[in-house]
């Protein structure tokens, strides 16, 4: 039997997955705050809900793709939160980049309710969300991954089974972290580029290929520092949630990520400066202001 899953938060990136989900035939029903949202996925094919307990009273499996952890917070574990509607055997996925302390604490509702949980974040950006070709990173039970191993394979190509639960988000929030201190060391030399007279796209195409390539040489930067559109993508102000979070990660370690520190001071500098809203690899606005002072 096909399960029936409802998706709660149809974002730039929770759209994206839900109409793969439609695509490889799953029945797939959606909640938004945003009613045109809904709409838009209704269109596609999707059943939508009014509110989100009315979803989870039907849904066999939960997937949430939301913004901020206190938005998760507040759906599965508030006042009406909804855990209290779901049945017995269910399966809750959460796929947003989230807490690893919370993260545990639903995973430990989950089993006092007889119900299965995965941490699954997701990476890849909204083109792989498009193409179904994003990176899983997946924590919890074995055998709740291979449960769902089809869902996940209608979202992306590259799924891995990181661990226990927390695993999954732990390991996004490291991944966040690397890719954090890539793009401001790119937009950074750039930058120093620029102002000795060498041009940006030819800088690139010496990068890529060579010891100097990446995922923000190949893909980010073409796609906005080039065009120098920054209106689209992963912004500044969610970068910045996930650096917090990674950093939340060493606890009462007392050692210091000494290159994520110095990697959230300039996406800090950015967003004071107005670009919180912009795609993060406008961070090299900053980079070409202090070179240029």
């Amino acid at each position: 039997m096909t399960k029936k899953i409802g998706f709660i938060g149809l974002g730039k990136m929770g759209a994206r997955m839900a109409r793969r989900l439609l695509k490889a035939g799953f029945p797939v029903m959606a909640h938004d705050i945003c009613s045109q949202k809904m709409y838009t996925l209704q269109a596609a094919g999707a059943t939508t809900y009014p509110s989100s307990r009315e979803l989870a009273i039907e849904a066999d499996v939960i997937i949430t793709m939301l913004p901020q952890p206190g938005d998760t917070e507040k759906l599965m574990l508030g006042r009406n939160g909804i855990l209290n509607d779901l049945k017995p055997g269910n399966i809750y996925i959460d796929m947003s980049t989230s807490s690893l302390e919370l993260t545990l604490r639903i995973y430990e509702e989950t089993k006092t309710r007889n119900l299965k949980m995965l941490d699954a974040p997701v990476s890849g950006g909204m083109s792989g969300a498009e193409d179904g070709s994003l990176t899983l990173m997946v924590g919890g039970e074995k055998d709740v991954f291979w449960e769902c191993r089809a869902i996940f394979e209608a979202i992306g190509t590259k799924i891995l089974y990181t661990g226990p639960a927390g695993s999954g988000v732990t390991m996004k929030l490291l991944n966040n972290l690397v890719y954090s201190v890539n793009i401001c060391a790119l937009s950074e030399t750039l930058a120093l580029g620029e102002s000795l007279g060498l041009r940006t796209e030819q800088m690139l195409e010496a990068f890529q290929g060579s010891s100097a390539g990446s995922y923000c040489v190949d893909k980010k930067a073409p796609t906005y520092i080039i065009p120098g559109d920054f209106s689209s993508g992963f912004s500044t102000d969610n970068l910045l949630k996930d650096i917090g979070l990674a950093m939340a990660l060493t606890g009462s370690n007392n050692y210091k990520p000494v290159f994520c520190e110095l990697a959230q001071r300039y996406f800090q500098t950015a967003r004071e400066r107005g670009l919180g809203g912009e795609d993060n690899s406008a961070v090299i606005k900053v980079f070409r202001a202090l070179i240029n002072s």
